[in-house]
């Protein structure tokens, strides 16, 4: 086997040679292989592609400019491609014939057409005495002359799949046509009995459906909204908003009440809310048909600017006009997902802006400070307006629970919202899907947030004791590295602030596991033992941190030579939560290289001082 397989080169073989006996049998198959193949690309190009180096025309002639030998050799076996010929290499006729001062025969052979040209060493540098000397123009196939031209200094080098062959001029001989025998094609003869079943045993691998480099021009609104979804939650990296708005408005027919929700549920959840606005308003002046969706983003939009008065007379329109569905009296009801919306409150998002625009600082919120009356107020107005179809306990869903625990806290009743959180993590099921478990943690995280203690050691052992008690109540729950973050938060005007944090961080590392500790908890563990002066600390997390970049590269890189994180293959596109489409990588490696400055600061502060009191010494 291994000596058919050398048949393929274009030296000289013998099973007696020194590179049969020196080369293996994989490394021999390997080099076979791609001999095969570079063989083939060579028969289907043109004849231009064929000319090499060392050949130049003088006075219309073809002359060699060196005393180089081209031979041509049949190459037989089962992998010969018809009447194709196959020089040797430049090199090794150069050095196998350096310095004989025989006559070198320049056979060129193409379809089976031939012309030699016989030259002799010596009137080769008669020839080229007197001659400007060209340099060598690269030539391209013609398949590949309309490819875009690379920098002049950088060769192109044309790849196996810039040939398409089905554009070749190459026509196949009746020789090449004709089936070999049996004793030619059996490559396994040579192949010890013994390796027969390692070498034709199947080997089962997953297969991986790739994915479409492009988006086909959608047909029906349907395949817009999915063409959309690809956008934000497969494609990596995610397309920006402005990106999103420009591929759905080039298609105006296939607009959609989902297309238009799934853009404003977006742009809401970016802070964008003038761009909402703006396609609220598009979408009734298309004539587009709303939905109880529609209404109840609106009604967000408005919570989210502070602005729920208008939420509020919203709604009432909506009723007076009929447009939301009746209850079995045949009066306008309140659906529960709008009713629900009603019941939240905006986000205190901090904002960066400077005194010069005459807004909020940076650290200082957007949204105006929580009244305790105004949410009082809201609480008598969604509780005397309740849906008439309210699930039991154990079927609501955890969102609304989340609500009414958010409503019930801002408006100073925490024990009502305790005993409602206890009543049902009781009553739900004692198994719960990943989906459920995160919301109802958000509901664990609402009452470790208000604590009423004060600031510091108190209100974190507080908000620590309320998170064990509910987490006991479920066997489902459990924390995640948002309920360390949050716990470590109150930490801030703790005295032994790095200290308790690295000690709290090691616990839940040893109760729940290493997932806890996430570049956040990290960055948050650290910032406490700076403040605290606890540098042997810092130095650990951050060649924690060091390591854990590298292996995040390491995947990066593995990801994209595989073409992408293992996803599995779906007919149908959902909307993913806003903290799988946006990890947040960016911001936290910001918020790091603001941490490390702060770091390089402080050690250098300490020099100054060591450096300073030795000198006093």
């Amino acid at each position: 086997m291994p000596f058919r397989a050398l048949r393929l080169f274009a030296v000289p073989t013998s099973p007696d040679t020194l590179l049969a006996s020196s080369l293996s049998f994989a490394s021999t198959l390997q080099l076979a292989a791609g001999k095969a193949w570079s063989r083939r690309v060579a028969a289907h190009s043109p004849l231009e592609h064929a000319r090499k180096r060392g050949v130049r025309s003088v006075g219309g002639c073809q002359t060699a400019s060196k005393p180089v030998e081209w031979e041509y050799r049949r190459q037989p076996g089962p992998s010969r491609l018809g009447n194709v010929t196959q020089p040797l290499s430049f090199r090794d006729n150069f050095l196998r014939e350096r310095g004989k001062g025989t006559t070198h025969e320049t056979s060129f052979m193409h379809a089976g057409h031939s012309a030699k040209l016989h030259t002799t060493a010596s009137q080769v540098g008669k020839q080229n005495r007197h001659q400007h000397t060209r340099r060598r123009q690269r030539h391209l196939p013609s398949d590949l002359r309309d490819l875009p031209q690379r920098h002049p200094k950088m060769s192109y080098l044309a790849g196996v799949t810039d040939f398409d062959l089905q554009l070749s001029d190459y026509l196949p001989s009746p020789e090449d046509t004709h089936e070999p025998d049996e004793e030619s094609c059996d490559l396994f003869d040579e192949l010890p009995p013994e390796h027969h079943s390692e070498v034709l045993t199947p080997v089962a691998t997953a297969f991986k459906e790739p994915r479409p480099s492009y988006l086909n021009a959608p047909r029906d609104w349907r395949a817009l909204c999915q063409n959309l979804l690809y956008l934000v939650n497969v494609r990596k990296p995610s397309l920006s908003l402005p990106a999103l708005l420009d591929y759905h408005a080039r298609y105006p027919h296939h607009h959609s009440t989902y297309s238009y929700n799934l853009l404003i549920d977006l742009s809401i959840k970016h802070h964008s809310h003038p761009i909402a606005t703006r396609l609220l308003h598009e979408l009734r002046q298309s004539g587009i048909p709303e939905d109880i969706e529609t209404y109840k983003l609106q009604v967000r939009l408005y919570v989210h600017q502070a602005q729920w008065n208008y939420a509020w007379g919203y709604v009432r329109s909506l009723q007076r006009e009929n447009k939301l569905p009746k209850d079995e009296n045949g009066r306008p009801d309140m659906p529960l997902p709008i009713w629900l919306e009603l019941c939240r409150a905006p986000k205190r998002r901090r904002s960066r802006r400077s005194a010069q625009q005459g807004g909020a600082h940076d650290g200082q919120s957007s949204v105006p400070p929580f009244d305790t009356k105004s949410f009082q107020i809201q609480r008598q107005l969604v509780n005397s307006n309740r849906p008439s179809r309210l699930p039991p306990l154990h079927e609501t869903p955890p969102y609304a629970i989340y609500c009414l625990v958010q409503l019930m806290m801002r408006a100073g009743d925490r024990d009502g919202a305790l005993a409602l959180t206890e009543a049902y993590f009781k009553a739900i099921p004692r198994v719960l899907d990943t989906k459920k478990m995160l919301v109802c943690l958000r509901v664990v995280h609402i009452h470790m947030a208000f604590s009423p203690k004060k600031s510091g050691l108190p209100k974190y052992d507080d908000a620590r004791k309320k998170m064990h008690s509910l987490l006991r109540l479920h066997p489902s729950l459990r924390p995640t590295s948002r309920t360390v973050f949050l716990l470590l938060s109150m930490l801030r005007r703790a005295k032994k602030c790095g200290t308790v944090a690295w000690k709290q961080l090691a616990f839940f590392k040893s109760r729940w596991g290493n997932h806890l500790e996430d570049r956040r908890v990290l960055r948050r563990v650290s910032q406490l033992a700076l403040k605290e002066g606890r540098m042997d600390i810092v130095q650990k997390l951050k060649a924690t941190v060091r390591l854990e970049r590298s292996e995040r590269r390491e995947r990066l890189l593995e990801e994209s030579v595989k073409g992408g994180p293992n996803r599995a293959p779906t007919e149908k596109l959902y909307r993913l939560p806003l903290r799988q489409v946006y990890p947040s990588h960016g911001r936290e490696g910001r918020l790091w290289f603001r941490h490390q400055a702060s770091i390089y600061r402080q050690q250098a502060r300490r020099r100054k001082r060591a450096a300073k009191a030795h000198s006093t010494k």
